[in-house]
């Protein structure tokens, strides 16, 4: 219809100014089938430039999205509506979810598919699916910031939560204010990447959003990693210690609330004695009473368990204090 030498023109005009400039040519220019998929292939958005009858031809509509899957948000609704469609758009880029409609934002197929491809991706999805705990664990796990479009619910979750800081620190800043002023989160921050799964994250960006009580907590800042990871698992397990099988340890004479305050008191004990060691040392003790006495107020009702960590509890008490003596 049209001669090679006018298509080119166009084509090199829409490169230089953009495909804004196709407001200027006529209708019949516009539903050419094959110009209008060589401009498409450069440019997503001139989808929505095109002719009415290309707007609605399911082939172009097509390639337009395969070259450009944000091409989605110039589609007519029904596309929008459309889950293969919707489908094939996602998996190319996830944050063409935005571009959905609202049902499909809703269908777990489809917002699986987009957070795997970006896991940003979470901002567009339903209320109901950023409060899917299988959905924002998928999307978390692969990059942690997506938590901060989780559901507030989902934000106060600590498994989730410690999960989004394993894989980006910047998580920490979106997670619940009780979270913030958790001291196995802030713990976890602490810990470097070694050969049993830990990972490192970058501690300062936590120290801008965690709660002025741990900011300032000097055990958390200067403690070496066996301090940190005994410090654990007091934190994560005081409840359950005395009911764990004691043959599961290598000391079988101990249980694992000792074991841990044992790996406290010998990375403390080879620290240098030096006045500033000492004080250190006191603030350790403080800082384990504090979480042992919280964690003992969280099971007072359960006598059998109680009766056990305050035996455990007043060990270590007094022989940490003694320890600098």
């Amino acid at each position: 219809m049209f001669d090679e030498n006018y298509k080119n023109l166009i084509i090199a005009d829409v490169k230089k100014n953009g495909t804004h400039v196709l407001r200027k040519y006529d209708e019949a220019i516009l539903d050419d089938f094959d110009l209008m998929c060589q401009l498409a292939e450069d440019n997503f958005t001139t989808l929505d430039y095109v002719s009415d009858r290309l707007k609605n031809d399911r082939d172009f509509i097509l390639f337009c999205i395969k070259h450009g899957s944000a091409a989605l948000h110039y589609a007519p609704m029904e596309y929008r509506k459309n889950k293969e469609i919707v489908l094939m758009a996602v998996k190319l880029n996830g944050n063409a979810l935005e571009y959905a409609s609202e049902e499909l934002k809703d269908d777990e197929e489809i917002v699986l598919a987009a957070i795997k491809n970006s896991p940003m991706a979470l901002e567009y999805a339903s209320e109901r699916l950023s409060d899917n705990y299988f959905i924002v664990e998928r999307a978390v796990e692969a990059d942690g910031e997506a938590i901060k479009f989780a559901s507030e619910r989902l934000r106060n979750i600590y498994y989730l939560v410690n999960k989004a800081i394993r894989n980006n620190s910047n998580a920490f800043e979106y997670i619940s204010e009780e979270l913030q002023d958790d001291i196995r989160v802030v713990i976890n921050a602490r810990l470097k990447e070694n050969n049993e799964n830990l990972y490192f994250t970058n501690y300062s960006q936590v120290l801008k959003f965690a709660s002025e009580r741990l900011k300032n907590n000097k055990v958390l800042k200067y403690a070496n990693d066996n301090i940190l990871k005994s410090m654990l698992m007091v934190c994560n397990d005081y409840k359950n210690l005395s009911r764990l099988p004691k043959c599961f340890f290598k000391e079988e004479n101990k249980s694992f609330l000792e074991l841990a305050i044992d790996i406290i008191k010998d990375s403390l004990k080879k620290l240098p004695i030096t006045k500033e060691n000492k004080a250190y040392c006191k603030e350790v003790a403080r800082f384990v009473k504090e979480v042992i006495a919280q964690k003992k107020l969280e099971i007072e009702n359960d006598n059998e368990v109680k009766r056990e960590k305050d035996r455990n509890r007043k060990a270590f008490e007094d022989e940490i204090d003694e320890m600098f003596e």
